[in-house]
């Protein structure tokens, strides 16, 4: 599996692990872009996997210690621009939300969670095409057929 293909994937896996927890990214579409819920949901299961996924796998390998700390390290910074964005639309008028520090907070802990569970799926992930593409002699077996 390629490296963007790895991230879609561990982001698709982090998303699903966590969308039990995420009813305030409906709360927060809904009060940004559209009072469906529908909406949020959809953002979040192309934002999470596709977005980030991918924008994880470039991050991952320019910065070191284990994947789920490069993980977390890259999930605070999306929360960084996500609350960044938030407070400007709210500034600017095109959102009637106001997010008080008990909401960021919460925001930045389902964040570290999904980074460490991308970052781990994303690791296991690129292990697992390490392992496979290595014989049973410690020899690069070639991976075109």
């Amino acid at each position: 599996m390629d490296t963007v293909g790895r991230g879609i994937v561990a982001g698709f896996v982090a998303m699903l692990v966590l969308s039990g927890l995420l009813d305030s990214i409906v709360m927060l579409t809904r009060s940004i872009w559209s009072p469906a819920p529908a909406v949020g949901w959809q953002l979040h299961f192309f934002v999470a996997p596709v977005i980030w996924g991918a924008a994880f796998a470039f991050f991952h390998d320019h910065v070191g210690g284990p994947s789920w700390l490069r993980g977390i390290i890259f999930a605070t910074a999306t929360w960084f621009v996500v609350a960044l964005v938030a407070t400007v639309s709210a500034d600017a008028g095109v959102s009637a939300i106001r997010l008080g520090a008990g909401t960021f907070a919460a925001i930045l802990l389902l964040h570290v969670a999904y980074g460490a569970l991308l970052g781990a799926a994303y690791g296991g992930l690129k292990q697992r095409d390490r392992s496979a593409s290595v014989g049973a002699d410690g020899r690069l077996r070639s991976l075109v057929c």
